[in-house]
């Protein structure tokens, strides 16, 4: 299991052999600050999912709710403060699943 700061809280990142939901490929437990990954994606499609996740906690860290709706300039914003930090995360992740 890898472990790694996402702003000031700490997420375990998994990966699993399956979900209970057809077609899923990844979730973000916030409970739980776990982020699960389908261990049977082929590299890019890991990484998109979880750069798709770390979405996820990046906004739970931030305060966002689930719930929220952003407009464009509202995404573009939160992409320019947080969008490298995510991606570097996802990098660092990669490399440590070994893919």
């Amino acid at each position: 299991m890898i472990s790694i700061k996402v702003g000031k809280l700490t997420f375990k990142i998994e990966l699993v052999d399956d979900f209970d939901s057809i077609g899923q490929f990844g979730m973000c437990i916030y409970k739980t600050q776990t982020i699960k990954l389908l261990k049977t994606l082929l590299k890019e499609q890991l990484k998109v999912t979880l750069i798709h996740e770390l979405v996820h906690a990046s906004m739970y860290v931030n305060g966002l709710s689930e719930n929220e709706t952003f407009n464009k300039e509202q995404l573009c914003e939160f992409v320019a403060w947080h969008g490298e930090e995510i991606v570097n995360l996802a990098n660092e992740i990669m490399k440590r699943i070994g893919k």
